[in-house]
């Protein structure tokens, strides 16, 4: 019973939480992080296979 009321005492409670500019900068770092990693796994999925597609066609229309 005395877990209980504990619970429902902190779920009720407000509580403010201090994000000083230390946090906000590595938040901010984490994000740019993420961004990059995920276009750079588009870049590497996608636009070097194009390039090599790109540069076989340019080769066959040069031949002719």
């Amino acid at each position: 019973m005395y877990y209980f009321g504990v619970g429902l005492f902190i779920k009720f409670v407000d509580m403010f939480l201090y994000v000083g500019p230390g946090l906000g900068g590595s938040i901010i770092a984490i994000l740019t992080g993420v961004i990059i990693t995920f276009f750079s796994l588009l870049v590497a999925i996608f636009w070097i296979p194009l390039k090599k597609i790109f540069r076989f066609f340019m080769k066959l229309i040069r031949r002719k």
